[in-house]
């Protein structure tokens, strides 16, 4: 059994962000864009429709915590954006990840 699925126990982000299994940061795009549905073009691209963003955000999180990348290679990573993009995703990917169930299910389904 998943210890991060155990009931009555709450994970919490970064505990999760690190148990991604994932050798590199393109694993990283890989996993969350097939837990979304989405392909890692749509990932790293600049679509903003439906989950897209929220599967950005997730994989932004994921890669700096697990790899400890700079905001600007991680930036580099989801589509030549911008340092400052990447520090939005990461609060906002900690929001969701405390106010939207979908968010936080798929944070563990990609476990």
């Amino acid at each position: 059994m998943n210890a991060y699925v155990i009931p009555g126990l709450k994970a919490d982000i970064d505990t999760i962000a690190l148990g991604v299994p994932a050798e590199c940061p393109d694993d990283v795009l890989e996993l969350v864009a097939r837990c979304w549905g989405i392909t890692s073009g749509e990932l790293t691209g600049y679509c903003r429709r439906g989950d897209v963003p929220l599967a950005r955000h997730m994989a932004v999180y994921i890669m700096r915590k697990k790899f400890g990348m700079k905001a600007d290679e991680c930036a580099r990573r989801v589509g030549k954006r911008c340092h400052a993009t990447v520090l939005n995703s990461m609060r906002v990917a900690r929001d969701l990840y405390d106010t939207h169930k979908g968010f936080r299910e798929k944070m563990i389904e990609i476990l």
